[in-house]
């Protein structure tokens, strides 16, 4: 794949990564300050079911994303580091992000239904919503913000000695062959911290905390 195709594949993967965050944002201040109008389609039940594969997956690719993308830095070649990061964003883009806005419109919707509105649910509800939102900070601050310059590295390593890397396929001895750029390491502990704010978000949801709501 190609530098001008991947860029414009990019651009439109960002533009619609920017629009779901604007109309999740958009989303839950309205639901705030008045009734969501989308909680009186579904019962409750339903809601909990699309609220729990939200976060099921949103959780579940974050945690493999991450882990896959260490044995990419770790252990691939030039071939192997330029293949995922020419489709992370990508899959950022198609499957994060969706399953980030199911899990939070319907948790929502489903505060709606069982609380009467999201300012009347329990503190933990609103503590979720907002590691959530800060997650969502980060991963346009930092996590895009280090896959940029990541990217731009193994194209260059990809250019200069892909094309003689044989099938491209990860292993031990690839690592003694090519050294890891600096710049990829900023991405392990990016991925570190994302995965520690998935358990933290899991561990409110379970343990539901005792924390006091925020008063507008």
């Amino acid at each position: 794949s190609g530098q001008p195709f991947y860029q414009s594949t990019m651009a439109r993967a960002h533009m619609v990564a920017v629009i779901l965050t604007v109309a999740m944002s958009a989303f839950i201040i309205q639901a705030w300050f008045s009734h969501s109008p989308l909680a009186p389609l579904m019962p409750r039940r339903w809601w909990g079911l699309l609220h729990a594969l939200g976060a099921m997956m949103f959780g579940g690719l974050v945690l493999s994303s991450s882990m896959y993308e260490a044995l990419v830095i770790l252990y691939g070649d030039p071939a192997v580091r330029w293949w995922w990061f020419s489709k992370v964003s990508m899959v950022d883009a198609c499957a994060a992000l969706p399953s980030l806005g199911l899990a939070m419109i319907s948790g929502v919707c489903l505060s709606q239904v069982k609380y009467g509105s999201l300012a009347e649910a329990p503190g933990y509800v609103i503590l979720t919503l907002e590691i959530l939102l800060g997650f969502a900070i980060f991963w346009g601050l930092m996590d895009q913000g280090t896959q940029g310059p990541a990217r731009e590295q193994c194209y260059k390593d990809f250019m200069v000695q892909g094309s003689t890397s044989g099938t491209g396929l990860i292993g031990v001895s690839s690592k003694t062959e090519t050294p890891i750029p600096k710049v990829l390491y900023s991405r392990l502990w990016v991925n570190g911290l994302s995965c520690c704010c998935i358990f933290l978000l899991y561990w409110v949801m379970v343990i539901k905390p005792d924390v006091n709501p925020p008063t507008l």
